[in-house]
């Protein structure tokens, strides 16, 4: 009896300690997509609409329409400043993002790697090197890398049913 009870104590505590553990452990996907729409809500709050500048600001022309997004601050978002002014042609890729493949590689190095993105984030994925624009919340994954947000516009991207092509450059 006394086997019986010890080990159904054990089992009592081995179930209350790992119930304690899962609600004081964050839900790393909601995590990482509160913490890149919190820097880049920083990052716009830290300069006022009329002091935005070229450091921070970019503007996709798809056609003549025009969708600004705010960069975050980091050496991959560095290296596509770096690029501009770009053309790139997009794809749809799974009914969830727009992707293209730069001339030039990306640098990932000290950039924060993984993201779970939400709708209008701009990252990049390591392993193809392509730059996505997701329109749609997707799964977290190690493989991705934040470099900003589209700010308005979304739209325009969304409606695009073929490949196009979309110049980047930085927003005046």
């Amino acid at each position: 009896m006394k086997k019986v009870l010890g080990s159904f104590m054990m089992f009592l505590l081995l179930v209350c300690g790992c119930s304690a553990q899962k609600e004081t452990t964050p839900d790393k996907k909601e995590s990482t997509k509160a913490e890149v729409k919190e820097e880049v809500k920083e990052k716009n709050e830290e300069v006022k609409p009329e002091e935005k500048t070229e450091s921070n600001r970019i503007r996709l022309k798809v056609g003549n329409q025009e969708i600004y997004a705010t960069l975050l601050d980091n050496p991959t978002a560095d290296s596509l400043k770096a690029m501009l002014p770009v053309t790139m042609t997009f794809e749809d890729f799974n009914n969830t993002e727009k992707i293209a493949y730069p001339k030039t590689p990306f640098t990932l190095e000290g950039t924060k790697k993984g993201a779970a993105p939400a709708e209008g984030d701009i990252l990049v994925y390591a392993p193809w090197g392509n730059l996505s624009i997701f329109y749609h919340e997707y799964n977290y994954t190690d493989d991705l890398l934040a470099i900003g947000h589209i700010d308005e516009g979304l739209d325009i991207l969304t409606s695009q049913t073929e490949d196009f092509k979309v110049t980047i450059e930085l927003s005046e």
